[in-house]
């Protein structure tokens, strides 16, 4: 149908914040997230660049401490 304009309910819609966002980030490294804290992880993040940008500085991070805990034990 051309023209036609599809409409979707967005009830229990929820937009996460940045500070929400940041959250989750850390508690993902902790955890499995669930379904929805995915889903509103991954809706986020393909629009926000500066939580992008977060969450590979927290890998670097991450990755840093493992050499560091690696390299100490040497």
């Amino acid at each position: 149908m051309l023209g036609s304009v599809v409409v979707f309910s967005m009830k229990n819609v929820h937009a996460m914040s940045c500070k929400e966002v940041s959250r989750l980030l850390s508690v993902k490294r902790d955890r499995p997230l669930t379904d929805e804290e995915e889903l509103q992880l991954k809706n986020h993040l393909a629009i926000c660049l500066y939580c992008r940008n977060f969450d590979g500085q927290l890998g670097v991070l991450a990755e840093m401490a493992k050499r560091f805990a690696v390299a100490r034990d040497l």
